[in-house]
């Protein structure tokens, strides 16, 4: 360009290597292969309905225009094969009548996603593909691998430039027509959760998020009967893990600032409450490791957060919808009532440990009975610790507290007298109001000086002229 001439070459990484091997090449797939179109409106309605709420992409209209398109002439390869299987994979998992071959939409996305956004340059769809993989893998897979998808996503979208606005995009991104509204809101939710999904995954699992220094995409609306927008809030919500002591040099109080803002944040999605649970309680977590006392100041509010969760929990499980969250958030909330371990606190076991019971015989898998064998084990250790905690104080015989007598100061000789029972004495010699109240001692008392035995002055209290002041 500075050069100014007549042609400029797509811009790519000239003379990378020496091109001794060919790259590698997958054979394209056929969509009728995996499922027929009646099947996927089947699967994709579910997705629509269940997780499109919460999630937030694709638009539904475009999506299915697309896809139809697709099913029309299904050999070969095209953009939208991820998105489709992912969506179906997503849709079978939610449904009912889970579809047979839900594995090999799982495997054939994922073989399509490597060999077209890794080995190649990448484009929406491809981060659509690997965002729809990253909450299957949370659905279904283990924490290590829905981070790493995440993680990919992130890369992914920053190779497509998708974390800025289309009119600041520079010349070492795919070209982008600037005036498409429809491609400019597009992008900026595929960002947004996208991001969102990497902070809270990271933030969850203890690991490192994908960071960028500039970001110019904007956030997008929320919709109605949508709750992504929510989404991206309690991701921003989360202080990073590492932080920096200059620019926060109270970390206990980022923390402390963070839950206030996931409490206050009302919702009307079950899913949504559930992972604002679960996000207050890997809070508390660190915040029980930096500072016990700050933790337990802010015990009250994790409780009320877990409590809001609990009834959103018992909810999905009434339905069938099996989110991860619905397991997760009461097993993590029994650990939190026990490292709370108030007795306030202590009496929500029963109702989590009753909910427990009830999700292992909707849904008897490993991993339920492991996380229910697990509370009960948690809950018996609590038991046996309170009972040795009572055992030690059992040890103290009870006495009979002792009567303390005021002491005399060593210049004053008292004579002993006869022991008075203070609470239930009726006829003592002096009057109570002027012994409660020192005012009406000094100012209603008249004092008349004597003559002693011993031939030095003292003082005789006269009579209250003044009438008794009610009690």
């Amino acid at each position: 360009m500075d050069l100014e001439a007549d042609s400029v070459p797509r811009l790519h990484s000239f003379a990378w290597h020496l091109g001794i091997r060919p790259e590698p090449v997958e054979p394209d797939i056929n969509l009728l292969q995996h499922l027929t179109w009646p099947e996927m409106q089947k699967l994709a309605a579910v997705y629509f309905k269940v997780i499109k709420p919460e999630l937030g992409l694709p638009e539904e209209a475009d999506f299915m225009e697309q896809v139809a398109l697709r099913f029309k002439d299904p050999s070969g390869y095209h953009d939208v094969d991820a998105v489709a299987l992912g969506i179906a994979a997503l849709g079978s998992f939610f449904s009912s009548e889970p579809h047979p071959r839900e594995d090999q939409f799982v495997y054939s996305a994922k073989r399509q996603l490597v060999l077209k956004s890794v080995h190649h340059s990448p484009n929406p769809s491809h981060v659509a593909g690997w965002t729809l993989r990253t909450f299957y893998l949370r659905l279904t897979g283990r924490p290590h691998g829905a981070w790493m998808a995440s993680c990919i996503s992130m890369h992914l979208v920053e190779a497509s430039g998708l974390h800025k606005e289309m009119q600041t995009i520079a010349v070492v991104y795919p070209a982008v027509p600037t005036g498409d509204h429809k491609l400019a809101k597009t992008r900026r939710r595929l960002f947004w959760i996208a991001r969102a999904l990497n902070i809270i995954l990271s933030f969850e699992v203890g690991r490192t998020q994908v960071y960028f220094d500039v970001v110019t995409t904007k956030k997008f609306a929320s919709e109605n009967g949508g709750h992504a927008h929510q989404l991206v809030e309690l991701a921003e919500m989360l202080p990073n893990d590492f932080v920096d002591r200059d620019r926060e040099p109270d970390p206990p109080a980022a923390l402390g600032n963070a839950l206030s803002k996931i409490e206050a944040m009302p919702t009307e999605s079950h899913f949504i409450s559930m992972l604002k649970a679960d996000l207050a309680f890997a809070i508390y977590r660190r915040l029980w490791l930096m500072s016990l006392t700050d933790a337990k100041d802010r015990s009250d509010t994790v409780m009320a957060i877990g409590r809001s969760a609990f009834l959103a929990a018992r909810h999905l499980l009434d339905k069938r919808l099996p989110w991860w969250n619905v397991v997760c958030t009461p097993f993590h909330f029994l650990c939190v009532i026990i490292a709370i371990g108030t007795p306030k606190a202590l009496a929500t076991i029963q109702e989590v440990m009753a909910l427990m019971h009830d999700i292992v015989q909707v849904y008897d898998t490993h991993l339920v009975r492991e996380a229910y064998s697990q509370a009960s084990a948690l809950v018996s250790m609590a038991r046996k610790r309170k009972q040795k905690e009572l055992d030690a104080l059992m040890t103290v015989p009870e006495h009979v507290p002792l009567v303390d007598h005021p002491s005399a100061s060593a210049s004053t000789t008292m004579t002993p007298g006869v022991p008075v029972d203070w609470l239930n004495a009726t006829d003592l010699p002096f009057e109570w109001d002027m012994f409660l109240n020192p005012e009406l001692v000094v100012s209603n008392q008249q004092g008349q000086s004597i003559i002693g035995p011993n031939g030095l002055p003292q003082m005789v209290s006269m009579p209250n002229p003044m009438p008794n002041l009610p009690r």
